[in-house]
């Protein structure tokens, strides 16, 4: 009997769509008006199709098991292990992993630590976004505000890593307690950098009135029209009420916060920016002064760019609050 004419670049195109939507052998070759002997050869083949076989070992995942493979772990919780004994397959967890690890959609990553939102603090986002969500340029005019500690050993979870096996393995070195650290304060808005001091730890409302009085005073009276707001989130010290009359006093207008809102603070990616600048290539540090200068350093490297993206974001943000219905979004 003549042999079939081999399918087509479309053709295979097809194949693999029909693939990914779950279709089946049989439903595939009455689509496409051609045999299943075909549709079975191209999915077990795949881009060896059409090939002449050369001889050595065959893969151990077929196209349809690497298909199967990735759909399951499509944002999922499952380890290899589990894939591998879900699907039934005779490859090892490693050959899972490498087919995982190849996908151009898929990549391994670290869950974000989100706050539980209850209905109440859900409907206290959704109300303040129906507030903002005609704000346009009056995102430019507010000062962006908040705390952060560095640690001289590095921030926790950030110890990922690619081994080279013909290396030595390397050794993150830890300390009590982190080894020390240093706490930050920091406030930006659309025309650069405000300010970055150190502060205590254990900071109370009156160091707090005291640190704005110093770094956020100035830059407010010099650039404020009036028109101007600030924003810290609800942290004890910030809502005290001393500090609310400091503010007052200095005709320092603030917004509103929703509680458990991190997500709606773009310092909060600045802090992640701050993270990468400092820990680059896993450095540790080994003296709080050492420490210091390097966050200076990244502080002062971050181009205006940067917060200006930030404060663009923020119509966003208030969007995905009400897309998410007062869920947490995805910044």
């Amino acid at each position: 009997m003549p042999r079939g004419k081999f399918l087509s670049e479309f053709e295979k195109g097809q194949i693999n769509a029909l693939v990914a939507c779950g279709k089946n052998n049989v439903q595939i070759a009455k689509l496409l008006s051609r045999s299943t002997t075909v549709i079975r050869n191209f999915i077990n083949k795949n881009e060896n199709y059409g090939k002449n076989h050369k001889g050595g070992r065959n893969e151990a995942l077929s196209s349809r098991d690497k298909n199967h493979i990735t759909r399951l772990a499509s944002n999922e919780m499952i380890s290899c292990k589990e894939i591998k004994t879900e699907l039934k397959l005779e490859a090892s967890k490693t050959t899972v992993w490498r087919c995982l690890n190849s996908s151009p959609n898929l990549h391994h990553r670290k869950l974000k630590k989100k706050p539980i939102l209850a209905k109440v603090n859900r409907d206290r986002r959704i109300k303040w976004a129906i507030d903002k969500v005609g704000w346009n340029t009056e995102w430019e005019k507010i000062i962006y505000s908040d705390e952060k500690k560095f640690n001289m050993d590095g921030p926790d979870g950030f110890y990922y890593y690619w081994h080279d096996l013909r290396k030595t393995q390397r050794v993150l070195s830890k300390r009590h307690t982190s080894g020390g650290g240093v706490m930050v304060w920091a406030a930006f808005c659309n025309y650069g950098r405000v300010s970055l001091t150190f502060c205590s730890s254990k900071m109370n409302q009156y160091e707090y009135m005291d640190l704005l009085e110093k770094h956020l005073l100035d830059y407010w009276i010099n650039h404020n029209d009036g028109t101007w707001n600030f924003i810290h989130d609800n942290a004890p010290i910030h809502s005290a009420r001393q500090v609310n009359e400091f503010l007052e006093e200095n005709l320092i207008k603030k917004i509103d916060w929703p509680p458990y809102s991190p997500d709606l603070n773009p310092i909060e990616n600045l802090w992640g920016e701050l993270v990468r600048y400092v820990y680059a290539k896993g450095k540790q540090f080994y003296s709080i002064e050492t420490l210091k200068q390097a966050i200076m350093i990244a502080w002062n490297e971050i181009p205006l760019e940067y917060f200006q993206n930030l404060v663009s974001s923020m119509k966003s943000r208030v969007a995905n609050v009400l897309l998410k219905q007062g869920g947490s979004t995805p910044y």
